[in-house]
């Protein structure tokens, strides 16, 4: 696509909570269900514009967008999942974050 180079996925979760742990169990269900989709340690802490703990993934075609995502509508259980585009103009960061993201539970 001339847009963007992939989406990433953002799966947040508050440190110590039981949702760190929901969030870590979906990351390994997502990594057995689709393995070729690079997945990332969890950040367990705030970093960069993501407010609570999160783990990411990168979705680089259109054929693991349209797989994955309607996936994680279904398997999310109660974590709130960033989606953003990533622009091939990097200076675009904040737009990719804030006015272009898909949110599957709560903003």
């Amino acid at each position: 696509n001339s847009y963007i180079t992939h989406y990433d996925i953002h799966v947040y979760f508050e440190k110590d909570t039981p949702s760190e742990q929901e969030a870590l169990d979906l990351q390994r269900k997502l990594h057995q269900t689709f393995p070729n989709i690079r997945v990332y340690p969890p950040c367990r802490d705030p970093v960069g514009p993501h407010p609570v703990g999160m783990w990411e993934g990168h979705l680089v075609s259109e054929k693991d967008f349209s797989n994955v995502v309607p996936w994680l509508c279904f398997n999310r259980g109660s974590l709130d999942i960033l989606i953003h585009p990533n622009a091939r103009n990097r200076s675009e960061g904040y737009l990719d974050h804030a006015e272009r993201a898909l949110w599957l539970g709560n903003k």
